[in-house]
């Protein structure tokens, strides 16, 4: 299945970087970031992605829950990173589930 990655509110240049990178590597189709609350692509994001960001899909919405809704009603399934008391592991989400997005921020 297809899996995206969905990032809100990484300020930071070198951490969305990071995780570009982090994205790449493990196979992700794209992410996608929040216009109003994410860093910019700028040359640090670049060079903290060491090429990632140049090689992979990114897009930018304007609205996350928007861009989420918009993506449930299309067929995708929307995950959340948590480690709160009674979150599911990923490793026990079924992977014939159809394209799932994961929201992480």
């Amino acid at each position: 299945s297809t899996v995206w990655l969905a990032l809100d509110e990484v300020m930071d240049p070198q951490n969305l970087g990071a995780m570009l990178r982090s994205a790449l590597f493990l196979g992700a189709g794209g992410v996608v970031t929040c216009a109003r609350n994410s860093a910019p692509l700028s040359a640090a994001v670049s060079k903290a992605s060491a090429g990632a960001a140049e090689t992979m899909l990114l897009h930018s919405c304007r609205s996350m829950p928007r861009f989420l809704g918009r993506c449930v009603e299309a067929g995708w399934t929307v995950l959340g990173a948590a480690g709160e008391e009674g979150a599911v592991a990923a490793a026990s989400v079924p992977a014939d589930i159809g394209p799932i997005l994961v929201v992480l921020g």
